[in-house]
């Protein structure tokens, strides 16, 4: 089917119309939902927030329970940074080490940037 230049011309407004709508209605859940945390809600573990006085998550999480698995990511994550910062900075000292073997840098800058490296 062949269409007129009305017809695409109709059919990109309604999409864009569209696309508006969406983004209109996603920023208003997430203003709602921000509302809803500020006032002691709190969000489960599949992402549904969920007003303080609900115990159980429309996928049938516990708050107890959904809470404990939020804050055992957070401390995953967290763990996970500091080991990864931990290996950046061994990189480094490595490097600092190499320039220390090949004379571009002296024994007291190496030991600076050894302390400043495994202080952090």
């Amino acid at each position: 089917m062949i269409q007129t230049s009305y017809q695409q011309t109709s059919n990109s407004s309604s999409s864009a119309l569209s696309r508006a709508a969406n983004q209109y209605e996603s920023e208003r859940i997430h203003k709602e939902n921000e509302k809803v945390l500020i006032s002691g809600g709190w969000r489960c573990a599949c992402g549904r927030v969920n007003a303080s006085y609900v115990g159980f998550c429309g996928c049938g999480e516990t708050k107890t329970s959904a809470l404990a698995k939020i804050e055992s990511k957070k401390e995953d994550e967290i763990k996970k940074q500091k080991e990864e910062n931990e290996l950046q900075n061994m990189r480094k000292l490595l490097e600092f080490k190499n320039l220390l073997d090949s004379g571009i840098i002296s024994e007291e800058e190496y030991e600076k940037k050894k302390i400043e490296l495994l202080v952090i």
